[in-house]
C-alpha cells in the first residue's frame, strides 16, 4: 500500500499491479495489455471505493475506466483525483490514444468529475444499459492523449 505524495486528499490505494513510480500509487504495467489495472481506494485505513482502467482495443489503442466510491466520501475530491490518475495510467502506462468513461445522466456529481478531469461529453447513449430490468441511458465522455 502506498500513498500518493501529490495527493491533496491523502488517499491510499492497494493495487494488483506494482507501483514503479513514487509520483503516484496507481501506476503499474499489467502483464497483458487487455488486463485491467485495479486499485482499492483507502482513506485512513478504510476502504472507500475502487477504480479500474482497461484496454477495449489494443489495435486501436482505446480504453475505458470506471470508479465507485461510498456515498459518505462523495464531494471530497477522491473521484476527481482518481479520474485524473486513471487517464494518466491509460495514456502514459498503457499507451492508449483514447480513453472513455460513462455515467448516468442524472448523476451530476459523476459527470462533473469527468469534466473536471478534462474529458469531453460526446453523446447521450439511449437505452445503453439494462439495470434491474430497466433500460437506462448513459452519457459518454472521452479524452484523447494530449501528447498525440
Amino acid at each position: 500500500m502506498r500513498s500518493s505524495p501529490s495527493s491533496p486528499t491523502g488517499a491510499r490505494t492497494r493495487s494488483r499491479t506494482p507501483a514503479p513510480s513514487s509520483r503516484t500509487c496507481w501506476h503499474g504495467r499489467t502483464s497483458r495489455p487487455a488486463r485491467p489495472a485495479l486499485a482499492a481506494v483507502l482513506a485512513d485505513g478504510t476502504l472507500i471505493g475502487s477504480v479500474a482502467v482497461w484496454v477495449d482495443s489494443a489495435a486501436h489503442r482505446r480504453g475505458e475506466f470506471g470508479y465507485v466510491f461510498h456515498p459518505r466520501h462523495w464531494g471530497r475530491g477522491y473521484a476527481t483525483e482518481a479520474a485524473e490518475m486513471l487517464l494518466d495510467i491509460g495514456f502514459r502506462t498503457l499507451g492508449l490514444h483514447r480513453v472513455t468513461a460513462t455515467c448516468h445522466p442524472d448523476n451530476v456529481g459523476s459527470w462533473r468529475v469527468l469534466e473536471k478531469a478534462g474529458m469531453t461529453r460526446e453523446a447521450r447513449m439511449r437505452d445503453h444499459k439494462l439495470a434491474r430490468g430497466t433500460w437506462r441511458d448513459s452519457l459518454l465522455y472521452s479524452a484523447i492523449d494530449p501528447t498525440a
